[in-house]
């Protein structure tokens, strides 16, 4: 009995089907095609793995963004430094030229003031020249008395009106355009032309008249002297 051999039993489970139920479903199932356990993790892997390089690249991006608005923002603070310093510059041009302007008109204003006051004095006194009292110059100054009260009333007033004109000056500078200015100007300028030719024709009167005195003293000299000659002989 011990000779026969055993049939083999069918029913038997086979040396591949011996394994565990877990490893045999697990095999069964790779054989299907269906991804097992194993499977889904390293597809998570790699879909975690594709995750984190967006992020990084999100991340990149909004370094690269940060860097050039940066750029921008120093590029801007340069140019707004540069426009301050500018108008710095222009509101010193400005004053300076306004202090300019001031001093010009002020001193203008002295002059004609002073060619009409010699004016006056010269036709007051009927063509003739003023006697200077002593003590008194003959330039004409702010402080210098005048022969009559009228005078120096009419020079307070024009003091009055150059004191309102220089305050008023650079607010009709401002709201003036550039063609009222130039015919402004030109007005002024005729004006002051027309003064000082007056003046030029004072001063010819006047050295006529002071010739001609000369000459009438040389000449009633000369009889003078005829005269005393002629009494000693």
């Amino acid at each position: 009995m011990s000779g026969q051999k055993r049939p083999c039993d069918s029913s038997a489970p086979s040396s591949s089907s011996g394994a565990p139920p877990d490893k045999r479903r697990e095999r069964e199932g790779g054989e299907d095609g269906v991804p097992g356990v194993s499977a889904t993790a390293v597809e998570t892997v790699i879909k975690l793995g594709g995750v984190s390089n967006s992020e990084e690249q999100d991340v990149k991006a909004l370094h690269v963004k940060n860097r050039k608005l940066g750029e921008s923002l120093d590029q801007r603070q340069v140019i707004e430094d540069e426009l301050r310093e500018r108008i710095e510059r222009l509101e010193t041009r400005q004053a300076t030229d306004d202090a300019s302007l001031l001093i010009l008109n002020r001193y203008w204003n002295q002059f004609d003031d002073n060619v009409r006051q010699i004016g006056r004095r010269y036709d007051q006194s009927g063509s003739e020249p003023v006697e200077t009292p002593v003590g008194e110059g003959r330039s004409l100054k702010p402080d210098t008395p005048e022969p009559d009260g009228d005078s120096n009333q009419e020079r307070a007033k024009d003091r009055g009106q150059q004191g309102e004109t220089t305050t008023s000056f650079l607010a009709t500078l401002a709201s003036s355009s550039s063609e009222e200015m130039e015919a402004e100007l030109q007005e002024r300028v005729e004006s002051s032309q027309k003064q000082a030719n007056h003046v030029v024709e004072i001063y010819d009167s006047l050295k006529t008249t002071v010739e001609q005195l000369k000459k009438d003293q040389d000449s009633g000299a000369g009889d003078w002297g005829e005269r005393g000659a002629g009494g000693q002989l």
